[in-house]
């Protein structure tokens, strides 16, 4: 070799073909990643094409990877995919040679995070439904027009507390109110609001109020237990659900008899305005007093009419006693002829 060549930095022996080595990450990569769990949510969704193969992508807020599921995995799916879904896939890594390129080839896909939370509720609301808990089997009790005694569950450090009170005794101050303490916050609150429920059951109440203020999914989860909407079905008296903001709907409110949007409203429900109702007892005794003054006035009437028609006693004696005493000569009379008809009649 001459001072001046320069060495060729590649050794051309040994060198890979293209094929050779997306063959050889393929072999070396795959039985690494037979079986992966990604999460992600999903983007270009192409929908299912005409074999019954389903394409997408799943991605994060920095990758994304290829999806492939067969028709027969694709068959069994609950749910329909579209973009922005988040889902759980299970399946196996797949390099495709001639690209190059990677994919995952999906055996089972779940819904993750609220989309799985929606389907579980979904399972609830139908087997609610088929026991008549909830649903147009469920026959909704009236609530009472004059309730003494109102239970409530919820929290007792949390606003909704007071601004049911608040509310409650502004409408109506005579009112008594046994609060049955619970936590109302998260997934494990369930069996804790359905015990408080029940604890309500032997104390004389007029109708259960179960209230927290608003919250996200996972803070009202709680109210999504079935415990608690079977405590509600159970309970004696009406239940009242009030339960997040006007815009949150769970399984304790189509359980309860009635719903309102908010603990102010559950209290405007359940309380009538004790000035009203003063007001409306006012009335009816106003309203008594001259139907009975009216009443009173119209016997003295038909009494004076009455008495008017009837003739004086001694007057009305005397007439009836001259009655008798002309019958009683008529009778003698006849019977006086009677007898000289008879004796004539002999002879």
């Amino acid at each position: 070799m001459s001072a001046g060549a320069v060495s060729d930095p590649f050794k051309r022996e040994g060198a890979l073909t293209v094929s050779q080595l997306n063959n050889a990450i393929k072999q070396s990569v795959e039985p690494l990643f037979a079986r992966v769990l990604v999460r992600g949510e999903v983007s270009s969704f192409r929908g299912t094409n005409k074999s019954g193969h389903i394409y997408f992508s799943i991605k994060d807020q920095e990758a994304s990877v290829d999806v492939k599921m067969w028709k027969s995995n694709a068959a069994r799916l609950q749910f329909a995919l579209k973009d922005g879904i988040e889902l759980l896939v299970e399946g196996q890594l797949d390099v495709y040679v001639p690209r190059g390129r990677y994919s995952i080839i999906a055996r089972r896909i779940e819904l993750a995070g609220a989309g799985a939370r929606a389907q579980e509720l979904e399972k609830r609301k139908e087997r609610l439904a088929r026991e008549g808990i909830i649903g147009p089997l469920r026959i909704k009790r009236p609530l009472p027009a004059l309730p003494q005694r109102i239970g409530v569950v919820t929290s007792t450090s949390g606003a909704a507390l007071q601004d049911f009170l608040k509310v409650l005794h502004r409408r109506h101050p005579r009112l008594a109110v046994l609060v049955s303490p619970s936590g109302v916050q998260g997934e494990e609150s369930g069996p804790e609001i359905a015990k408080a429920i029940e604890a309500l059951f032997p104390c004389a109440v007029d109708v259960i109020v179960v209230t927290r203020g608003g919250g996200s999914v996972d803070d009202l989860w709680g109210f999504n237990a079935e415990v608690v909407a079977r405590a509600i079905a159970a309970s004696p008296v009406p239940v009242v659900s009030a339960v997040g903001h006007e815009i949150d709907t769970t399984l304790a409110d189509y359980a309860a008899d009635f719903r309102a949007p908010t603990p102010s409203a559950a209290a405007e429900a359940v309380a009538p305005e004790l000035e009203l109702l003063e007001g409306e007892i006012r009335r009816a005794a106003q309203d008594l007093h001259r139907a009975m003054r009216s009443q009173i006035a119209l016997r003295e009437t038909r009494l004076v009419k009455a008495r008017s028609q009837l003739a004086e006693p001694t007057r009305l004696l005397y007439r009836l006693r001259q009655d008798l005493s002309e019958r009683r000569e008529r009778i003698g009379d006849s019977l006086q002829a009677f007898l000289r008809r008879e004796k004539a009649r002999r002879h």
